[in-house]
């Protein structure tokens, strides 16, 4: 029997003992079966539910098995519910950053979040070491590399390249390129409170309207691009200031209402020469617009790397991520595990840091700020700064070995395959070929164009 995940409301020491009692049940091969949600609230993951219900002791008079409810309550669980996915996606997204240091979650202490002087997620991929190719983060020259964002746009912060709030420019976020392909915010009417009133097709700032998914784009794109090195610790992005294009498509992370905006933004990105796009947003059980499909042929036909979230709490992978032509990243933590939050399948291609992942992102006043999160928003931009940096470190011999331009996707795609490395008890079918390693897919030799096969069309 499928079930579904479910919120469970208890006060901290009894929530405590529901956590440990479904951790003790759960293979951790298939990640942490609980996930914090604030200090008196937890959700517990199908698997986690299906043990529980599967061991559950029985009434000593009748014999029957106590149902989920019943043994939860007499662990002292105050109420029940389960979950959809959409509610599901909005408790995580709205969780308080600071409440997670008291939270029944997987052991952490500060040494898991900063290793050497670094963000734990950047020495976990090594990405700390590919930097030192070209001489450390503050000396990479990205040359004509770009990336496109997809996603709600951006704010202006220290960690994006802008001095303030007001700054015109940044070194880094191609403000020329920008576009917003959102049309509801176009659609400006006060008294249904719906739409943007200053709303301009030529910019992807984010508007900060409201709504759980405010920002989101900002903090993928600081764990993409950031470079803060004045922050406390210093901060840095997976690929440190490499120039990027973001797109504003969407006001939430479920993408269905937004395909013919997506299609528009890969289109856009890369007319204007990005060779690497990130999208950490998702399709879920829908049909698939085929303007979005020969939208991302057209990608892999140009040569370009699209790289996409696998999804949170959503059982099946989200598209585009499940399409052929893309790849698809769950999420991984800093005990080399699968996260427990991200989607999985034999779509996923590979797993990067999802929790807890240090990002900039701006308060509900504007003000700068850096706290931890997670979701495989995060682990995606991992990927897509490993492919900008393996496409800088090969440069023209790139274009010498691969007469085709699909072949430098599917070459990439190999490489950052085979060289990932697989946690304990790994599953290969569930979660990926492991987690990233960006200094070996740097140092792997390039396959061969005649060992490539093209994949099928989206």
């Amino acid at each position: 029997m499928a079930y579904p995940f479910h919120l469970v409301v208890a006060d901290p020491k009894k929530l405590r003992k529901i956590a440990k009692h479904a951790r003790r049940l759960v293979d951790s091969r298939n990640g942490d079966p609980v996930m914090a949600i604030s200090s008196m609230r937890i959700v517990l993951t199908p698997a986690a539910v299906g043990e529980i219900v599967d061991q559950a002791p029985t009434e000593d008079v009748t014999g029957r098995r106590l149902s989920f409810d019943e043994l939860m309550a007499r662990m002292g669980a105050e109420s029940t519910s389960p979950l959809g996915p959409a509610r599901l996606s909005e408790l995580l997204a709205v969780r308080e950053p600071a409440e997670l240091g008291a939270l029944p979650r997987q052991e952490l202490d500060e040494s898991d979040l900063i290793r050497d002087g670094w963000d734990w997620h950047l020495k976990e991929t090594r990405l700390v070491e590919a930097w030192d190719v070209f001489g450390g983060p503050e000396n990479i020259d990205w040359k004509d590399i770009r990336v496109g964002q997809m996603d709600t746009g951006f704010r202006r912060i220290p960690a994006l390249g802008f001095e303030n709030a007001d700054s015109p420019r940044s070194g880094f976020v191609l403000t020329d390129f920008d576009r917003n392909f959102l049309p509801s915010d176009f659609q400006y009417d006060p008294l249904q409170g719906v739409g943007n009133p200053f709303a301009n097709e030529f910019s992807a700032e984010d508007p900060m309207l409201g709504g759980p998914f405010d920002g989101h784009g900002t903090r993928t794109g600081s764990v993409l691009a950031g470079y803060d090195p004045a922050a406390t610790p210093p901060y840095y992005g997976a690929a440190p200031r490499v120039p990027y294009i973001p797109v504003r498509i969407s006001d939430t992370v479920i993408i269905n209402h937004a395909q013919e905006g997506l299609a528009r933004a890969i289109e856009h990105l890369v007319r204007n020469g990005c060779s690497v796009l990130t999208l950490s947003m998702g399709m879920a059980l829908t049909l698939i617009d085929d303007r979005v499909r020969k939208a991302i042929d057209y990608a892999y036909d140009q040569g370009v790397i699209l790289v996409c979230a696998a999804g949170n709490t959503w059982d099946p992978v989200v598209a585009p991520a499940r399409l052929h032509r893309t790849i698809a990243v769950g999420g991984s933590t800093p005990a080399h595990t699968p996260w427990n939050g991200s989607s999985f399948g034999t779509e996923v291609d590979i797993s990067a840091p999802a929790w807890p992942v240090r990002r900039a992102s701006v308060d509900r006043k504007g003000r700068p700020t850096y706290a931890h999160g997670d979701g495989t928003s995060f682990a995606t931009p991992a990927v897509a700064a490993t492919a900008a940096l393996w496409l800088l470190h090969w440069g023209r011999k790139i274009d010498t070995t691969y007469p085709l331009k699909w072949q430098r996707v599917e070459a990439f795609k190999r490489l950052l395959t085979s060289t990932a490395q697989p946690g304990e008890n790994w599953n290969t079918r569930q979660y990926g070929a492991g987690i990233l390693d960006a200094k070996a897919v740097l140092q792997a030799d390039l396959p061969a164009a005649d060992t490539l096969l093209e994949d099928r069309s989206a």
